[in-house]
């Protein structure tokens, strides 16, 4: 249980420095770049350590490579999309939206997997749109006066958590076919090590080009912040990995643990550090966000505590 607690902590904090950034007038964009970087570094280290660096890379299948360039770059889109969202909605609001992505890989299983669409994971479905709704449901022009100074139209700042829900349940499933199809659990450490590096290489390109169009400034300072969000970023992937293969537990009651400790704990942290303020909406949205976790993971949960 150590490993999955680290990964909650870990997780969580990964919206806390998205806070920070704002709070610290970080320019998102590099910091997110140069934190691809720093995991990439962490990545080989722990390959190294672990003796994966024997792993005959070339010989996984060419649709692999495809297939991992296409997630990274996904992953450094939506963790920008998060980010943008956890600094204009706040970290409760950031961890929700992120978490009750899970509703996708849910929807997916069920038309391509055939998977049984029982009444509570269709309320649970139901529940996890609903509460996307209640925790966006903020004062938009107060948000939008401070997101980086510019003043945004209401339809412009509700794409923030809507692109990140949508992109962050699209991740998560590709990721899944990904373990399905292609990775066996040889490859696994090092398919999302290479995750990392296709997000750093493809953001390094955007970012070139934001440099030369944009005429932006690269400083110091926003790669350094790369540091501290490339390593919760890590860890939190590397913990849940260990806490999947370690625990003593199934995936299927790892994950639902994961994300409601996850939302339960930035939620904690919104209040208590950052003195973020829930309106009845918001905390409506935040109790349909657990119900709906438990409801669409209620077999594995039934299963579970069944078993004890």
């Amino acid at each position: 249980m150590i490993y999955l607690l680290l990964c909650i902590i870990s997780s969580s904090c990964i919206y806390v420095v998205f806070r920070l950034l704002k709070h610290y007038d970080v320019n998102t964009f590099q910091a997110i770049v140069f934190n691809y970087f720093f995991c990439v570094i962490l990545g080989f280290f722990f390959l190294q350590v672990n003796g994966e660096l024997n792993l005959e890379i070339f010989e996984l299948p060419e649709s692999l490579w495809i297939f991992s360039a296409i997630v990274g770059l996904m992953f450094i889109v939506v963790f920008y999309l998060m980010a943008r969202t956890t600094q204009v909605f706040g970290v409760a609001a950031g961890s929700i939206v992120s978490r009750m992505s899970l509703v996708i890989p849910a929807v997916y299983a069920i038309i391509f997997y055939n998977e049984v669409l029982t009444w509570q994971k269709a309320t649970g479905i139901l529940l996890g749109l609903m509460a996307i709704y209640f925790i966006i449901n903020k004062d938009k022009r107060k948000a939008a006066e401070g997101f980086a100074g510019v003043t945004l139209r209401k339809g412009a700042l509700v794409l923030f958590p809507v692109l990140a829900f949508l992109g962050s349940g699209i991740v998560d499933t590709l990721v899944n076919i990904a373990k399905e199809e292609f990775v066996n659990g040889g490859s696994q450490n090092f398919f999302i090590t290479f995750l990392f590096t296709s997000a750093f290489i493809l953001g390094s390109i955007l970012l070139a080009i934001r440099l030369v169009l944009k005429h932006e400034r690269l400083e110091w300072r926003n790669l350094v912040w790369g540091i501290p969000l490339g390593t919760v970023n890590f860890f939190s992937v590397f913990f849940i990995l260990l806490a999947l293969s370690k625990s003593g537990l199934e995936g299927s009651v790892v994950w639902p643990i994961n994300h409601v400790s996850i939302v339960a704990l930035s939620t904690a942290i919104a209040a208590l550090f950052f003195h973020e303020h829930l309106n009845v909406k918001n905390w409506i949205g935040f109790g349909l966000s657990l119900v709906a976790i438990l409801l669409i993971t209620f077999h594995a949960w039934n299963g579970f505590l069944m078993n004890i």
